[in-house]
């Protein structure tokens, strides 16, 4: 089966217009460019998913040149907006996971639901003069939300752009014997708890998963984060 079956070749103006998929399949491709005279960077995000839902892709970014193909991938996630995930999520935006990839040559970007989560539909587009990362010094946003002891509040996927998270709390003890953190599955299982941020220091952002915080500091507390 032919990598680019059912696929469509684009020109460059259509490549600079945002291309919009649903992912039903795996592999499903998003968009292809045989060739380019020019170098250029590849952006893709996922849609909100609507309200009280998840969703999750794993992107594949075929760049081509003569006789060398390079693959990279991405797994990306979304929350939808206006309190998408329990009564304490506290961000009325969505939260809305995405990535970038440079190219020289010829382009194949492709998308796989991960399963767990609501069907993703995926935006792409191509900016033709690429520039330094967008992310690079830059705070998306930073959340925060009062906490009562023994809640849980769940912060959302990474947004896109950001590479790191660092949590701040007034609870008392703090760290690890106030709060615990949880990194969850498109299906809201949990994958990871940590408590290595303790000290202060920011952590790696996981792409894909969703940031929840519990409460056991035996008080209320407020409860921030600090995507970067």
């Amino acid at each position: 089966m032919s990598l680019y079956q059912g696929d469509r070749r684009l020109t460059r103006s259509e490549a600079l217009e945002s291309t919009q998929v649903q992912i039903t399949q795996v592999r499903q491709p998003i968009l292809r460019i045989p060739g380019a005279t020019l170098p250029g960077r590849v952006f893709f995000t996922l849609e909100d998913p609507g309200q009280g839902n998840r969703t999750g892709a794993l992107v594949e970014v075929f760049r081509e040149r003569e006789r060398t193909r390079a693959i990279q991938r991405y797994k990306i996630m979304s929350i939808g907006a206006s309190g998408a995930v329990g009564s304490n999520f506290i961000e009325p935006r969505d939260i809305i996971g995405g990535g970038y990839a440079d190219f020289t040559g010829g382009l194949v970007l492709l998308a796989s639901n991960i399963v767990g989560g609501a069907v993703p539909t995926i935006n792409a587009w191509v900016d033709w003069a690429p520039s330094p990362s967008p992310s690079a010094g830059r705070v998306p946003y930073s959340m925060d939300t009062p906490l009562a002891n023994g809640a849980t509040a769940e912060f959302g996927p990474p947004p896109f752009g950001a590479r790191y998270c660092t949590i701040f709390s007034d609870a008392t003890p703090p760290g690890a014997g106030g709060l615990a953190a949880s990194w969850l599955d498109t299906a809201g299982a949990v994958v990871a708890d940590f408590n290595s941020w303790a000290a202060g220091g920011p952590q790696v952002a996981m792409p894909g998963y969703s940031l929840s915080v519990q409460n056991n500091s035996g008080g209320a507390t407020l409860i921030g984060v600090s995507w970067t």
